[in-house]
């Protein structure tokens, strides 16, 4: 369309396409406006930011971002076309970029509201929230009647998991601008979190060495109290393994407390689940084992991020396990790091003990991995991981080798918006080292992950998930790892059963 051929001057196709798009055809501008820039592209630079918006509008970002920057170039004193740019690059992941040209805006005037807004955005959407509030915090402390400043207050505290503080911020935003459509679909999803949801789930899986079990979950969330959030599971599973049968049944409860302001979460589970297992016609036996676990995390600066858990629960994946009694104890801590570039680090160390079974027994454990968002929706990583256990052998049901080590690179790609239908595609490939023991030899193997999610939400609160997926990683119940495979499926929804108060309109 752009070589298309035109008796009439560029400078009528201009004039046309402002016709056009004052009578609200945007197609028929955006038309004349491509003849008229192919012909010269410095005939109108309205022009040019016209069709660079109509680009962005389409998610055609990169186009929006080449014609702003030969906006630029035409009105570089034009801060407008600047922002515009950032914004831009912002949404097509280009953060460093985005930053640089708000940063630029900021060093002639620290009090262009628009370049600070644009900049609070980015700080978030690049994973710094504590950050990115305490810019939106300045903002709405100097300009208490900018709705746009609360609204940006309230997503950030809603992606921190702080729903009751985005409620607040929200109604300050809705009292100024009643007719807001970004603060009323904001304040849903908050509704959304501040009500009351329930989880039911169903997990179907299967492996190479005849496991097969069946699980099933209900979560209930209550509504939310100020930092604190609680959330009950009951669960149910049913496991079986040649002539071996074995169901476990548990309850348990959580607390998590946010407090608001703080990149700090701090949370606590308890719980029991009873244990009957029954091999061919002998009498089922049965027992009950506790469960607790206490976790802490928070940024010790803008980019670093530590975390802890301490733990003890029941080991009952396989009807091997569930016979055996088995339990776990132990501690992990794990460390994220956000780099620039859209990169991050993870590492995490643990160690454990087993009890129960035959063998008492411990564990080491380490994994480390690299993230790089190449943009919104598409991630490469990097991972190695590795355990050792002191005690090796099957006997308990569980994979115990001397050593084990995994390398694997991945990938992942989400489409799809927050509403509709939307899927996630995730996989690995890598290889895998077992040591059985220390006087066998290391024995090297493929491995292969992957799994597809489909998800479909019409509402906020209302979610139906189904998942699939199949590995070749040797799995912390593998009998054979050298050939092992294992596949399951899921089901999960997510329907809300309370429901917040809507703000008073003035």
């Amino acid at each position: 369309m752009l070589s298309q051929p035109s008796g009439r001057a560029a400078q009528q196709h201009v004039a046309d396409g402002d016709a056009q798009w004052a009578r609200g055809q945007r197609d028929s501008a955006q038309l004349h406006y491509q003849v008229a820039i192919a012909r010269d592209s410095a005939v109108s630079t309205r022009a040019l930011f016209r069709l660079a918006m109509l680009a962005s509008d389409h998610n055609r970002l990169k186009t929006a971002a080449a014609l702003l920057e030969v906006y630029m170039r035409l009105e570089p004193q034009d801060d407008e076309g600047r922002l515009a740019l950032a914004r831009t690059l912002a949404w097509d992941g280009r953060y460093q970029a985005a930053m640089a040209l708000y940063d630029d805006v900021l060093s002639r005037d620290s009090t262009y509201r628009d370049a600070e807004k644009g900049r609070a955005r980015v700080v978030a959407w690049r994973g710094d929230l504590a950050q990115s509030e305490q810019l939106w915090r300045r903002l709405v402390a100097r300009y208490p009647n900018d709705a746009e400043a609360w609204i940006g207050l309230a997503q950030v505290q809603r992606w921190s998991g702080r729903a009751r503080g985005a409620d607040s911020a929200l109604r300050r935003a809705i009292a100024i601008a009643p007719g807001s459509a970004d603060a009323w679909s904001q304040w849903a999803w908050v509704r959304a979190e501040l009500a009351g949801a329930s989880e039911p789930t169903v997990v179907r899986g299967t492996d190479s060495d005849g496991n097969r079990a069946t699980s099933y979950a209900v979560t209930v969330l209550a509504r939310a109290a100020g930092p604190l959030r609680l959330r009950f599971t009951g669960s149910h599973r049913d496991a079986e393994y040649q002539s071996l049968r074995g169901a476990s049944s548990g309850a348990q409860a959580s607390l998590r407390w946010s407090p608001p302001g703080r990149s700090l979460s701090l949370s606590a589970q308890a719980g029991a689940t009873r244990l009957t297992s029954r091999a061919g016609s002998e009498r089922a036996q049965a027992r009950i084992l506790g469960l607790v676990a206490f976790s802490g995390s928070g940024a010790i600066s803008s980019h670093v991020h530590l975390g802890a858990t301490l733990s003890r629960t029941p080991f009952d994946e396989t009807a091997t396990l569930i016979a055996g009694g088995i339990a776990i104890s132990g501690i992990d801590t794990d460390l994220s790091v956000a780099l620039p570039h859209r990169v991050a680090l993870d590492a995490g160390l643990g160690g454990a003990r087993v009890h129960g079974g035959r063998l008492p027994n411990a564990r080491r454990s380490a994994v480390g991995s690299m993230r790089w968002t190449v943009r919104r929706g598409l991630s490469l990583s990097a991972a190695a991981r590795g355990l050792a256990y002191d005690t090796t052998g099957r006997a308990d049901g569980y994979f115990a080798p001397h050593r084990f080590a995994l390398l694997e690179g991945g990938a992942r790609f989400v489409v799809g918006r927050d509403l509709g239908w939307g899927a996630t595609l995730d996989g690995g490939l890598g290889r895998q080292s077992i040591r059985f023991s220390s006087s066998d030899p290391t024995s090297r193997h493929g491995a292969a992950r992957g799994a597809v999610t489909l998800r479909y939400a019409p509402s906020p609160g209302y979610e139906l998930e189904v998942a699939g997926g199949a590995s070749t990683v040797a799995s912390p119940f593998a009998q054979a790892a050298a050939v092992y495979s294992a596949r399951w499926c899921s089901l999960r929804a997510r329907l809300p059963i309370f429901r917040a108060a809507p703000p008073q309109v003035p």
